[in-house]
C-alpha cells in the first residue's frame, strides 16, 4: 500500500532524528490518511486508520527505538 510505504519511510526519518517528531509525526499521519483515500479507503476507515496512528504511533518515531541498518557484502 503507497501510504503505508510513505509513511513508514517518514517514521523512519524521524528515528533517525533527520525529521523531528515533533513537527513532522502529525503531518505523517494525515498524509498517511490522505493518500489512503485517494487509493480508495472509506473516508470512515483511513480516518480510523489515522486515530491509530494518532494514538499508538509515538514509540515508532522514538530514536531509541531505530532498526540496524543491515548491508549486504
Amino acid at each position: 500500500m503507497r501510504a503505508s510505504l510513505i509513511h513508514d519511510a517518514l517514521y523512519q526519518l524521524m528515528r533517525y532524528k533527520i525529521l523531528t517528531a515533533k513537527d513532522h509525526k502529525d503531518k505523517a499521519d494525515k498524509i498517511f490518511k490522505k493518500i489512503c483515500i485517494e487509493d480508495g479507503v472509506s473516508r470512515a476507515i483511513a480516518h480510523t486508520y489515522y486515530l491509530g496512528l494518532k494514538v499508538g504511533g509515538k514509540p515508532a518515531t522514538d530514536p531509541k527505538n531505530k532498526k540496524k541498518i543491515h548491508q549486504v557484502p
